[in-house]
């Protein structure tokens, strides 16, 4: 019996045993399909995906974990501010209140600088009603003289709701003129004007086609080997637009009380580049404009020659940033000017306005106005009188 006994206990030990060793067993077992579990039921994810899965305050923890690495790739580019933009935005408007003409007046209350104007700033100031949807059957026409310094840029806004853009500035320049033009609500432009290839005129116009869809593109027969000129011509392919020519005698657009034409170039070949500057002149119903480009002498003379008191104009845009070269005697007489504007550059080296320049239109009764004094300079027509504000 003892020896069954000791059998039975013998077998009751290693019982135990293996019944110790089979729990460890099973405990290891669950431990790695436990495991396996987890790794199973979590699902390959893409890094967004994964994040997006988590609980908000998991996921905020995730990507701020994470941007060292990926914010060079995931954050959006912010655009240089302008500095144009810039100081306009610093700059204190002034009031006032010449008005040669009579029937011409100019508003005493001048816009603020235009930094993406709200819909309550548009509907206040001339200058802001200019956008393309206010202007639509408002029967009004709005020319704006955007200040680029020492270079040229007119935005036209046309009483049915057309737009015309003339010249950019210098290609450092473009940016301002696409910030200015976005501003006054501006998403399509149905004419583009290069006046002619120097490139305080043509610089800014790539960066203006690449931001909005535009119509038709008018430059005048002129070549040049610059390569701010090719750059326009490779923008303008690149949109798939085409290039007509500007020259005298081609209508731009003709509706009842309002007409757009070039005046100029006449000639086929000039010496000087200035020369073949696109001239325009924008009739709206009693009111008319006229924009010179850089035409000096030789072109002003074909000009007068042919077209004589027709130039008749509310507001001229003198030629060459209000250089000796243009504004001729003959010109000034046969335009009348209420307002002239020079857009040149503050504290520019070519002197612009030359001093001969604005003592010639002074004598002629004109009120003068300078994008270096007064910065974007805009001309608000009615139809009859014409209301002139400045942004400074």
């Amino acid at each position: 019996m003892k020896t069954l006994r000791g059998r039975h206990n013998f077998r009751w030990v290693w019982a135990c045993l293996a019944s110790l060793l089979i729990l460890a067993g099973c405990r290891a077992g669950t431990k790695e399909a436990g495991s396996s579990a987890v790794i199973t039921e979590r699902p390959s994810l893409s890094e967004t995906a994964f994040r997006s899965s988590l609980p908000a305050e998991t996921q905020s923890a995730t990507a701020s974990s994470a941007s060292a690495s990926d914010s060079a790739s995931t954050a959006p580019e912010t655009p240089p501010a302008s500095g144009t933009q810039a100081e306009a935005s610093s700059a204190s408007p002034a009031t006032s209140s010449a008005s040669p003409g009579g029937t011409t007046t100019k508003a005493s209350s001048p816009p603020t600088t235009q930094t993406a104007t709200s819909a309550s700033t548009a509907a206040s100031s001339p200058a802001g009603t200019s956008a393309t949807q206010p202007e639509t059957g408002s029967g009004r026409l709005s020319a704006h003289f955007i200040d680029v310094g020492q270079g040229d840029s007119v935005l036209v806004c046309l009483p049915n709701g057309q737009t015309m853009l003339i010249d950019a500035g210098e290609a450092k320049k473009g940016s301002s003129v696409v910030e200015y033009l976005q501003s006054q609500n501006i998403t399509h432009i149905d004419y583009l004007v290069a006046t002619h290839p120097h490139a305080d005129h043509i610089g800014g116009l790539p960066a203006v086609i690449k931001a909005f869809s535009i119509g038709k593109v008018y430059m005048p027969k002129a070549e040049h080997t610059t390569k701010t000129y090719e750059n326009l011509l490779t923008a303008i392919a690149d949109k798939g637009l085409k290039i007509t020519a500007a020259k005298a005698g081609v209508t731009v657009l003709d509706e009842p009380g309002l007409k757009v034409t070039f005046l100029a170039p006449a000639s086929d070949k000039y010496k000087d580049l200035n020369n073949y500057s696109a001239v325009l002149q924008i009739q709206f119903k009693d009111t008319a404009f006229l924009l010179m480009g850089d035409a000096e002498k030789e072109s002003e003379e074909e000009i007068v020659a042919r077209y004589g008191d027709a130039l008749a104009a509310d507001v001229v845009k003198a030629g060459h940033h209000g250089s000796r070269t243009s504004s001729t005697q003959k010109l000034i007489a046969a335009t009348q000017a209420q307002y002239v504007v020079f857009c040149c550059g503050k504290d520019n080296s070519y002197g612009h306005p030359h001093e001969e320049t604005v003592s010639a239109w002074t004598k002629a009764g004109a009120a003068l106005f300078r994008t270096d004094v007064h910065g974007t300079i805009t001309a608000v027509s009615d139809g009859k009188t014409v209301t002139v504000t400045t942004e400074k």
